[in-house]
C-alpha cells in the first residue's frame, strides 16, 4: 500500500511542479505588459477624476450639457446687445462656436467693467443648457467668473 501511494504521489508532485513552472513562467512574461495596462488604465481614471473636479475646454462643453460644470477659455469679444443683453463670446465668429456665455439685461448691473474681460482667460462655473442646439451658461452672479490671466 505504502508502494502505491508513493507511485501516485511522486507523479501528482511532478505534475504539480510543472504546472507551477509555467504558471510562473507565463506570468513573468505577462506581467510588464499587464502592469504597464493597468498603469495606463489607473493613470486616465485619475485624469477622468481630475477632469472632473477641474475646468473643462469651452469646446468640450457639448458633451457635459446639463450638468454643472467649470468651462476655460479665452473672450474673444465682449458683446452688449441692443436689449442690454452681454455675450461672451469665446471664438471670432459667435455664429459658428461651440459655446457662449450669456448675462441677462437684468443682471449686467451687478457686473462692473465687463469689457475687461475681453482678451482674458477666464473659469466661467454653471450649468450648461443649450440655446439653438449650441451649448450655453447663463451668468448671473459675478462669483461664476474667474479671470485667469
Amino acid at each position: 500500500m505504502e508502494e502505491l501511494n508513493k507511485n501516485i504521489l511522486i507523479p501528482i508532485t511532478i505534475a504539480s511542479f510543472i504546472i507551477g513552472l509555467f504558471i510562473y513562467l507565463g506570468e513573468k512574461q505577462r506581467s510588464p505588459e499587464y502592469k504597464t495596462e493597468n498603469i495606463a488604465q489607473e493613470q486616465k481614471a485619475q485624469a477622468s477624476d481630475i477632469l472632473a473636479m477641474g475646468c473643462i475646454d469651452f469646446k468640450d462643453a457639448v458633451n457635459f450639457v446639463a450638468q454643472e460644470k467649470c468651462i476655460r477659455g479665452k473672450i474673444e469679444k465682449v458683446f452688449i446687445s441692443a436689449s442690454g443683453t452681454i455675450f461672451l463670446d469665446f471664438c471670432k465668429d459667435y455664429k459658428s462656436c461651440q459655446f457662449t456665455a450669456v448675462i441677462f439685461k437684468g443682471d449686467s448691473s451687478k457686473f462692473e467693467n465687463i469689457k475687461e474681460l475681453n482678451g482674458k482667460t477666464i473659469e466661467l462655473n454653471g450649468l450648461i443648457k443649450t440655446y439653438k442646439g449650441q451649448p450655453e451658461i447663463i451668468i448671473n452672479d459675478p462669483k461664476q467668473i474667474k479671470i485667469i490671466d
